[in-house]
């Protein structure tokens, strides 16, 4: 790898390697602890997610 890049090149791709996992490894700790609803599943929950209005749009009564 010494041909294709200098050392400084190496260096600093490894640090932006250590870099994204470091984010990547945070990311899922979030993604982890998230809030839950117990009562539903994902799918379940997203499907009853209220549909967002269109411009001039009113509320239904």
């Amino acid at each position: 790898m010494h041909r294709i890049l200098t050392t400084r090149q190496v260096a600093r791709a490894l640090l932006v390697i250590s870099d994204y996992f470091s984010r990547l490894r945070a990311l899922s700790s979030l993604w982890l602890a998230r809030p839950r609803d117990a009562r539903h599943g994902m799918a379940e929950r997203a499907s009853h997610r209220p549909r967002p209005r269109r411009h001039g749009q009113r509320n239904r009564a």
